[in-house]
């Protein structure tokens, strides 16, 4: 089963941080679909940096004709951009039905992913196919933001 991860992932790009500061910050990824993506695929979209906490996420899906497929949103195992093997909660949203002919935006629906702790180490932020995908379109363009704050006194 392959692995995934967006452009800026790829890239290596560095993880933004508002050190000392109280602000939200805004983390955003891209991820065209490929041939061959089947279920249980997890692609990694953005990184949550060491010692910051999600708020919210919002995953804007292309209108792709056809396509319609379902995804979990949440954290995974492991480290950010590792490419060993990972696994990945639902945290934000379940078995979310995106596409279907029009363009999907989704936002976070579940209380646990505002209710994570803090950690010592980046962690990645991903979706995970978990639907049927006879109707996935190769070319689809995901993007998610993630809005993150610094913790403060261990919250």
């Amino acid at each position: 089963m392959a692995f995934y991860q967006s452009k800026q992932i790829v890239n290596n790009e560095p993880l933004v941080s508002g050190d000392g500061a109280t602000e939200v910050i805004s983390i955003v990824g891209d991820f065209t679909t490929v041939t061959g993506m089947v279920t249980g695929e997890i692609v990694e979209m953005v990184g949550l940096p060491a010692g910051y906490v999600p708020v919210d996420v919002i995953v804007a899906f292309d209108a792709s004709a056809g396509a319609a497929f379902t995804t979990d949103c949440g954290v995974l195992s492991g480290n950010y951009a590792s490419l060993a093997a990972r696994t990945q909660g639902n945290e934000a949203f379940a078995a979310n039905t995106a596409g279907q002919g029009a363009a999907a935006l989704v936002r976070a629906v579940k209380p646990n992913l505002a209710q994570l702790a803090p950690a010592d180490n980046d962690r990645g932020i991903g979706l995970k196919i978990v639907g049927t995908l006879t109707t996935l379109v190769v070319g689809t363009n995901i993007r998610m933001t993630l809005l993150a704050r610094p913790a403060r006194n261990g919250v």
